[in-house]
């Protein structure tokens, strides 16, 4: 993983399977982030790299329900959704402002914000509904829906 594969693809490290080093939590994070997971992984791979240990370290993992599940049936969990990603982009955006050779990664966030308002403002204040159809697809990336909504309403 590196910075741009990070940010171009929203990866990120979930907290629950990760460790981090106390000098990535040494400067505050923004207190609007939906979650503080892939802003964490961003600082790691600036300041440094990203190890993976390959082996089970938890037997089981009790979820709690906190969840990109995508295969919900309400146009009101995709937009929390696209709340969120903005809110992450925000973020992103926050921490590489301050850093230099950065201007490309921000030009790319910027882009895909956007993007991202652009298909907010499609559901939200068009009162467009989705078609049931949409919710059908479970294999289908939540980028493929968003530019499904992008190019059928502009």
């Amino acid at each position: 993983m590196n910075i741009h594969s990070h940010l171009l693809n929203d990866l990120g490290i979930l907290g629950c399977s990760a460790a981090f080093r106390k000098f990535l939590l040494e400067k505050p994070l923004p207190d609007f982030l939906p979650s503080e997971d892939k802003l964490l992984t961003l600082r790691a791979l600036i300041n440094g790299k990203i190890g993976f240990i390959n082996e089970k370290l938890v037997k089981y993992r009790l979820g709690t329900g906190i969840s990109n599940n995508l295969s919900k049936k309400e146009s009101s969990e995709y937009l929390k959704l696209l709340k969120g990603r903005i809110l992450t982009i925000d973020g992103y955006i926050s921490e590489l402002s301050n850093i230099n050779n950065m201007e490309k990664y921000i030009a790319l966030l910027k882009r895909q914000r956007k993007f991202l308002e652009s298909s907010l403002q499609i559901l939200q204040d068009k009162k467009y509904r989705l078609p049931d159809f949409y919710f059908d697809f479970k294999n289908i990336s939540f980028r493929d829906k968003l530019k499904f909504i992008y190019y059928r309403y502009f």
